[in-house]
């Protein structure tokens, strides 16, 4: 499949920078050609849990409880996600939501009809990840402190983020929360530093991560979940 927008064609073998312009100025042509499953009715006790998936692998490992969500290239990756299933807003009336990662039994050993959820939001632990710092004060990574410091700085929040006392790691997207919760996070939070950085140089930089050149944008959003749940004082159950 293509589509046609500004004088060229997109296809699906498009360049990731390419398929970002779609997706930022033809929002409709981007979905037709990288469409999204988003079934509007919740799940059973009013769940809207949506899992993500890309390709025949992940969706293998879809767990059958949740709302199954095919996307392709996001530059924020589940962070864009998140976002595109709070503008959808078809979950407004549910008891919790949440966009969860295809890899959530595998990381943590937990399925969709033995889930206990509680409190504002449900945070689901990762085995063996305790020993990893937040992102923001982790070692080498360079980037991203500079990311932090230029937030500050520019005084993104109304409190610094360097340092910031934490007391829980909580990874991207792993966890649930009730709708008002999400929608205040999305909204005062993550949408806010996504439209940030966008016209910046921080936002297409990279850190290596196992091997590889990631974008140091994803790595800066991973930690910020972690920081709204402690600052807005947010009451939230570990499930390990």
């Amino acid at each position: 499949m293509k589509v046609y927008f500004e004088g060229r064609y997109y296809t699906e073998d498009s360049t990731m920078n390419e398929r970002e312009y779609l997706k930022e100025h033809a929002y409709r042509l981007y979905c037709k050609l990288f469409p999204a499953v988003m079934p509007s009715v919740p799940l059973k006790n009013n769940l809207q849990i949506y899992q993500v998936y890309y390709d025949a692998a992940s969706h293998a490992a879809i767990d059958g409880g949740f709302i199954p969500f095919k996307t392709g290239f996001n530059h924020n990756y589940e962070n864009d996600i998140i976002l595109d299933v709070w503008r959808k807003r078809d979950w407004v009336n549910a008891k919790y939501v949440g966009v969860l990662s295809w890899r959530f039994y595998e990381k943590t050993g937990l399925i969709s009809s033995k889930l206990k959820l509680g409190s504002d939001v449900t945070v689901f632990l990762i085995k063996d990840y305790e020993r990893f710092k937040h992102p923001f004060c982790r070692k080498g990574f360079n980037s991203v402190n500079k990311m932090v410091e230029y937030a500050d700085k520019m005084q993104l929040f109304p409190f610094k983020l360097k340092e910031y006392p934490l007391k829980d790691n909580v990874w991207c997207n792993y966890w649930v929360a009730k709708p008002h919760i999400f929608d205040d996070y999305c909204t005062r939070y993550l949408s806010k530093a996504i439209e940030f950085f966008k016209n910046t140089d921080y936002y297409c930089i990279t850190e290596r991560h196992r091997g590889k050149d990631c974008l140091s944008m994803t790595f800066f959003l991973e930690g910020l979940f972690s920081i709204y749940l402690q600052e807005e004082k947010i009451k939230y159950k570990l499930v390990k």
